[in-house]
């Protein structure tokens, strides 16, 4: 029996117009009404996730947030049940090596800043807008950081200067830290042992659930680590393909009211 959905935003609740249509609302809150709980796993800050929080009603029920890909775990309401943030001398060496390379890269704050190291980037403007947040543009100093609170370092730049330092630094970072390509212009940096996946497994031992009684619903490969728990797997039908080979379940797209086809056939 499925007792919480964790549900990715982007490529999955979101439409192709960046909105939770009608039909997803309504059979989300049908399932919070039968005491199904709704986690919200997301790439983004909270900044980027309160107007949906709002949309769906899951400040009202109580409800938890993963967000910066399993960086931070709270309620609805940001009240933190757990975050990690990185060591300044691991957020220099990740400038560094974006610095070197000519690649564009930025700070998210715990406290949801978005600060760019010497400039930002067209990436960077149109992924800040997606959040909600502004970018601040800082030199190396982290202390002029509002609350010194580093938690994701990403590179934000073109698709193909991206492609390039992955091709020559995955492996090298990959050693010391988690590489997540979120999308085609964002790389992010996380702590070792962060991710969606192990988010919600702290999250389920929290609420006394099995792991068993979870289901993950996502697109992108972001979403991977929640795809390698046991937990009940349901891709996106415009999923990337890594998700879908690890997927129980292939819904339909996101155009296509996937997420709420997915709750009807399993949970309603």
């Amino acid at each position: 029996m499925i007792k919480l959905i964790a549900i990715d935003l982007d490529g999955t609740l979101l439409n192709e117009n960046s909105a939770i249509t009608r039909e997803s609302i309504e059979t989300i809150n049908k399932a919070m009404d039968e005491g199904v709980r709704i986690v919200l796993c997301s790439g983004r800050p909270m900044s980027g996730l309160y107007p949906y929080i709002k949309e769906l009603g899951l400040d009202e029920d109580e409800e938890y947030i993963i967000s910066q890909n399993g960086s931070k775990i709270s309620t609805a309401n940001n009240e933190i049940i757990k975050e990690i943030l990185m060591e300044e001398a691991d957020v220099n060496y990740l400038v560094d090596l974006a610095d070197k390379e000519d690649v564009g890269v930025c700070i998210i704050s715990g406290s949801d800043n978005y600060y760019a190291y010497n400039y930002s980037t067209p990436a960077m403007e149109h992924d800040a807008d997606l959040v909600f947040l502004d970018v601040e543009v800082l030199d190396r100093d982290l202390s002029k950081m509002e609350n010194n609170d580093p938690m994701v370092v990403m590179a934000v730049d073109e698709k193909d200067k991206l492609d390039r330092f992955t091709d020559k630094y995955e492996a090298e970072i990959s050693k010391q830290f988690e590489f997540v390509r979120s999308c085609s212009t964002i790389l992010e940096f996380l702590n070792r042992g962060i991710g969606k996946g192990p988010a919600l497994l702290y999250l389920a031992d929290y609420l006394n659930l099995d792991i068993s009684e979870v289901m993950v619903i996502g697109d992108e490969l972001n979403d991977l680590s929640m795809f390698e728990i046991d937990a009940f797997k349901v891709a996106m039908g415009n999923a990337h393909q890594d998700i879908k080979d690890r997927a129980d379940y292939i819904t339909l797209a996101n155009s296509e009211d996937g997420v709420a086809h997915a709750i009807k056939k399993f949970v309603l």
